[in-house]
């Protein structure tokens, strides 16, 4: 969670930087950074808080069956090193 919120204010400053600079709007390179920041991280935290997902309708559920996959696996893998069938 935390990589993917460091990554939100990263592409929010460089959108903010770029559109100061192409000259899309006019409130400064410094206020334009805070406005996209501000937005981006609005955005991010209704997200989680509110479940609101913008994806494909399947794609929680298909990376929780991967993860569920990799879970069985490393538990088969334990069991294999103990001795175990």
């Amino acid at each position: 969670m935390f990589p993917t919120m460091i990554g939100t204010i990263i592409i929010a400053g460089i959108i903010g930087y770029a559109s100061e600079r192409t000259g899309f709007t006019a409130n400064g390179i410094i206020p334009s950074i805070i406005i996209c920041v501000g937005g981006a991280l609005c955005f991010y935290f209704v997200q989680i808080m509110f479940g609101v997902d913008f994806r494909q309708t399947g794609f929680n559920a298909h990376r929780q069956l991967n993860w569920g996959a990799c879970d069985c696996a490393d538990t088969v893998a334990k069991v294999r090193m103990r001795g175990g069938h």
